[in-house]
């Protein structure tokens, strides 16, 4: 993806959110993956406050930072990188805290 100088075509757009987010970022997500991993080999399930909660001590960000700024929109990225990746949070009829699994493809 070249898009310096040119118009960003829809097919950009999956990297392009990928670019944009500061390795980091990705340090923080790793490190949750891995420690839910050793609580349960296999997969890891990996709440989102956690995430957020990670991501704003690393990074000294406010929770609208990390929302507003596309920290927790990686599914993809772990896609192209061999997972399987679940996001799920609950309906507006529902009452359970929001979390991410990750299972190998």
């Amino acid at each position: 993806m070249n898009t310096k100088g040119a118009p960003i075509t829809p097919a950009d757009i999956p990297e392009a959110v990928v670019a944009a987010i500061p390795p980091a970022v990705f340090d923080v997500w790793n490190h949750l993956i891995v420690k839910c991993w050793a609580e349960t080999p296999g997969r890891a399930k990996v709440m989102q406050d956690d995430v957020v909660t990670a991501l704003c001590i690393s990074l000294g960000a406010t929770q609208q930072d990390v929302f507003t700024s596309g920290w927790l929109n990686i599914e993809e990225a772990y896609r192209k990188h061999g997972w399987v990746v679940v996001y799920d949070k609950p309906a507006y009829c529902e009452s359970y805290a929001a979390y991410y699994v990750f299972t190998k493809k």
